[in-house]
């Protein structure tokens, strides 16, 4: 079946929509412009990451608890010398600056 809302699906309602039927969003920024998926592989778990803007952009990302579980992860770029901060990783947080229209794919393991 097909429900019709009536509103829009902007990056905010549909963020909503998943907290409220308690649909976890494992991997999330809020910058429209900025694309991600997240893979899970035998070396760990690999965000891919995309600005589709025409200026660089400082990236804050955000996972889902149930992503990382339990442990200590760290994070690196697999793009060289693109720098990741993942002093907040434990708590689901890391940030990156991407130039425009390029992308990277993160990498991240447990220590």
């Amino acid at each position: 079946s097909v429900t019709i809302l009536g509103v829009p699906p902007s990056g905010q309602f549909i963020t909503a929509l998943h907290h409220y039927l308690g649909i976890p969003i494992y991997l999330h920024t809020p910058i429209e412009w900025v694309k991600t998926a997240l893979f899970r592989g035998e070396q760990g778990l690999y965000a891919l990451l995309i600005n589709l803007g025409d200026h660089p952009v400082h990236i804050p990302l955000e996972l889902a608890p149930e992503v990382l579980g339990q442990g200590s992860y760290e994070a690196a770029s697999l793009r060289p010398g693109m720098e990741v901060d993942d002093r907040l990783l434990s708590e689901g947080r890391l940030t990156l600056d991407l130039p425009r229209k390029e992308g990277t794919v993160i990498h991240m393991r447990k220590n």
